[in-house]
């Protein structure tokens, strides 16, 4: 499933008739002649899939329990985490509206003139 990364060099832009491509499509030439692009696929993608494995399975990478309980506990405190953030803004903002009583002069949904700041 992952071996299937293409990993050819090909894509380089120059301008028309730039002699920049000839030297690099040279030193691609190289690379390629020398086993670089096969090493670095082999460097950091690993092995294909079904090769160089004795009888022929690939290696999958299976989590022990404890592992498994790890990655429960991360995404619980994150959850949990999150929602003390939610009760906290909650709390927050009843105490901010307890805060700021509608004006006896006003209508409750807009403070009243005489405590506007004309300045």
């Amino acid at each position: 499933m992952f071996s299937q990364v293409d990993t050819k060099l090909t894509a380089f832009i120059f301008h028309k008739g730039s002699p920049l491509k000839r030297v690099f499509d040279r030193g691609l030439d190289v690379l390629r002649e020398n086993g670089v692009p096969r090493y670095l696929e082999q460097r950091w993608f690993g092995r294909e899939v079904g090769k160089g494995g004795g009888s022929g399975s690939s290696e999958t990478m299976v989590l022990s329990s404890g592992q498994v309980v790890l990655v429960f506990a991360v995404v619980g405190a994150a959850i949990a985490a999150s929602a003390v953030v939610f009760v906290g803004e909650k709390v927050y903002d009843a105490a901010v509206k307890r805060k700021r009583k509608p004006s006896e002069t006003g209508d409750g949904n807009r403070p009243s003139d005489s405590s506007l700041d004309l300045n």
